[in-house]
């Protein structure tokens, strides 16, 4: 698979970010990649995207759903409408 080898051997690639959209429960695929990026040994983090879409109760209830699904993943959340997550996000990237 094409994306596997470059995600194996890119040498320059120091964060992968794993999006997740938060209306949503995980996908199988989802669980294969997030599966791969750590049998593998790679750093990433997950961010569920589109948290303007649900109420705070909402985000906070599939924010566990996928928190559990991905145990071993660092998770936030972001939304690109109103700019929430977008500084957490931005400094996981510059600290990387």
């Amino acid at each position: 698979m094409m994306a596997e080898q470059y995600l194996a051997e890119r040498q320059q690639l120091v964060l992968s970010i794993q999006l997740i959209d938060s209306r949503h429960k995980p996908t199988n695929l989802d669980m294969q990649l997030n599966e791969w990026l750590i049998f593998n040994q790679k750093p990433h983090i997950v961010v569920a995207t589109k948290a303007d879409k649900l109420s705070r109760n909402d985000l906070q209830k599939q924010l566990k759903v996928i928190g559990n699904t991905f145990a071993e993943s660092r998770l936030m959340s972001y939304s690109a409408e109103t700019g929430k997550g977008r500084d957490e996000l931005w400094s996981e990237i510059t600290k990387a």
